[in-house]
């Protein structure tokens, strides 16, 4: 059964969220149910909250960097599946 969730933020923080929500083709209500859902999959948030975005940005460099260099090609789909499992 659905259920109605009211929230409090400011018009603007509304407007550029539904503007961006839009973009990808969501409304506002989908994009906030997939936020939901991915605190449930990630049991707390799905994203580091931080102040500091370039500290942020050089450690996401620095692990996509490691994972690049460890992780060989698939040849396929089927494959690359298989090694997601």
């Amino acid at each position: 059964m659905d259920t109605v969730i009211n929230i409090r933020t400011q018009k603007k923080v509304r407007d550029e969220a539904r503007k961006v929500f839009a973009q990808m083709g969501l409304t506002t209500s989908a994009g906030i149910n997939l936020f939901l859902q991915q605190v449930i999959a990630e049991k707390g948030l799905p994203f580091t909250p931080t102040r500091n975005p370039e500290k942020l940005r050089k450690a996401w460099d620095t692990e996509v960097s490691a994972a690049l260099r460890s992780n060989k090609p698939s040849r396929d789909a089927k494959e690359l599946l298989t090694k997601l499992k």
